[in-house]
């Protein structure tokens, strides 16, 4: 080879040598900027340490709070589809609240009449559109005359009594016919009660432990029963079906159908999906819209009041912070990661101690909310009184259950209230944790019981979406702000919604399959309940028919 082109040689090793250098150079830095990039449109877009207060400067939440004033108001006398009586309209009253706030979740037209101006109802006068008249808290049995029940249901209209008169109204008003009732035997004590499948979304639920206090009936043949008492406080099983207690049942009266609520149970915050397991059945295939949003709270963590640290170094061998970011919070971590919960944290703690860096950290990992206390715009609001409402026209967030384990009055709520609105919101205060009141406050227990808790009621609400304080929030108040205009056909369902949110989301209740759909998606919950979510103003749903015949060709 000569001089020439080794020098040629060289030469262009040189230049490859360079190209690659400056290839292999550009790719770094595309790959640096695009890191960069990530990184901050990651944590710009989730940033725990931001205040409510800041975060509610977003227009879109602003507008929808200022919207809410004006939201549409479902009561109306114009196409009414249920006529609700009762003595008492005012918000205090538990059991008309969670009717209303059904109807008006449901977007149900409906009329309020006082019990006392009942008397003046011309049946015939009433719109051809009304389906049911719903009667609240007649103790006596005197919301309805004679004359008004016979027209109701010779016109075929159904009548819903969420409590059951007294026994004494009942004979004196002769409404035995009218409810189903052939016999009478006393006030009735109890404790546990089972609802059938056809009440709540997850099937048969199966509550031992509930106490409450009934009329002890037996019913016709022509009723059906939804809920029945297990046994007595005694503790005596009862074995035999037809000796359980009824608690919710429906009588049929020619082509009416009667409900009744035997009980105080809409008084207690557990109404709402008993109406709704009642609507069911009105409509047989019944499609509704629900908020769809499922929010994990957990309150005083980082926790820095004052603590037993005496007792948290006797049980964990650390004082209370050094407890919170060894143990407790990446045992919440681990738990929120395996049940694929986002969480909202709320502290009352000052943002620049040192050790919160780590907390924003872990609660980042999470994808999750951290708002401090003194700052939060939107509220957690606990509605475990009797006489709290679950929702206002404001963004607080309704506290479903609380603590750390189970029981039937929490799940009772829970599945009512998750059945009607789509929303389970659970709520635990961790400074019960960190400053307990004796050492049965193990953590190591109380994880443990927690777990299952969640476990429990996700294996039947785990397809909600899981969701910060916050997005829930503006999720709920796109929720109230939509208009769905739902068309039943046979075997087919159209909806088309103004006020479209970014996303709306439905519960169908039906016995049929799905056979086909068009502008959403479908997941079924449980037998005879799917999740309906979608991005487009119009959807159609297609159900397969399991009576028709096949005319097909052989």
């Amino acid at each position: 080879m000569n001089s020439n082109m080794k020098k040629k040689s060289k030469r262009h090793y040189r230049l490859q040598k360079k190209h690659f250098f400056i290839i292999t150079a550009e790719i770094i830095f595309l790959f640096v900027i695009f890191q960069l990039v990530g990184n901050f449109s990651f944590f710009e877009y989730r940033n725990p340490s931001a205040s409510l207060e800041e975060k509610m400067t977003d227009k879109h939440l602003v507008e929808l709070t200022a919207q809410m004033e004006e939201a549409q108001d479902y009561e109306t006398e114009e196409r009414m589809e249920y006529l609700v009586i009762s003595k008492d309209f005012s918000e205090e009253s538990m059991e008309v609240s969670s009717v209303l706030e059904t109807l008006e979740g449901m977007k149900l037209a409906h009329y309020c009449v006082l019990m006392s101006e009942a008397e003046n109802i011309e049946v015939s006068n009433l719109p051809d559109t009304l389906r049911g008249v719903i009667i609240c808290g007649d103790t006596k049995g005197t919301a309805l005359s004679d004359i008004q029940r016979e027209e109701l249901v010779e016109k075929g209209i159904h009548i819903i009594y969420t409590q059951m008169p007294g026994a004494e109204g009942i004979r004196e008003n002769h409404l035995e016919s009218l409810l189903g009732i052939y016999k009478m035997n006393g006030t009735l004590e109890q404790q546990g009660m089972r609802f059938t499948d056809e009440v709540f979304l997850g099937g048969i639920l199966d509550l031992e432990e509930i106490e409450y206090t009934l009329e002890d009936v037996e019913l016709e043949a022509t009723c059906k029963i939804y809920a029945y008492g297990l046994k007595g406080l005694d503790g005596e099983t009862v074995k035999r079906n037809e000796q359980l207690p009824p608690i919710v049942w429906r009588n049929m009266v020619g082509e009416s159908k009667v409900f009744v609520v035997n009980g105080k149970f809409f008084e207690e915050n557990k109404g709402y999906g008993i109406l709704t397991a009642i609507l069911t059945q009105i409509y047989g295939d019944y499609l509704y819209p629900i908020a769809n949003a499922s929010v994990m709270i957990y309150d005083s963590i980082p926790y820095d009041g004052v603590a037993n640290e005496d007792l948290m170094k006797k049980l964990y061998s650390r004082d209370s912070l050094q407890f919170q970011t060894d143990i407790l919070m990446p045992n919440l971590v681990s738990i929120c990661k395996r049940l694929d919960v986002v969480p909202t944290f709320y502290t009352s703690a000052d943002s620049t101690m040192p050790e919160m860096d780590y907390f924003k950290r872990s609660v980042l990992d999470l994808r999750g909310e951290l708002i401090y206390q003194e700052n939060a715009s939107v509220k957690a609001i606990d509605i475990s009184n009797p006489e709290g409402r679950i929702w206002n026209k404001y963004p607080d967030i309704p506290v479903i259950v609380t603590g750390f384990k189970k029981n039937d009055d929490d799940m009772t709520k829970l599945y009512s209230i998750g059945s009607t609105f789509g929303v389970v919101v659970h709520k635990v205060d961790v400074s019960k944790i960190i400053n307990p009141e004796s050492e049965d406050v193990n953590w190591v227990k109380v994880s443990k019981d927690y777990s299952e808790y969640i476990a429990y009621y996700q294996e039947d609400f785990g397809d909600f979406e899981s969701m910060t304080a916050q997005e829930a929030s503006i999720r709920y108040m796109e929720y109230r702000l939509m208009e769905p205009h739902i068309t039943y056909g046979e075997n087919y369902i159209e909806v088309e919604i103004e006020q479209m949110p970014e996303k709306a989301s439905f519960l169908l209740r039906t016995e049929k399959e799905i056979e086909e759909v068009s502008g959403c998606e479908y997941t079924k919950l449980c037998d005879g309940a799917y999740l309906i979510e979608t991005e487009q103003d119009y959807i159609s749903i297609s159900l397969k028919d399991e009576n028709a015949v096949f005319q097909g060709d052989f």
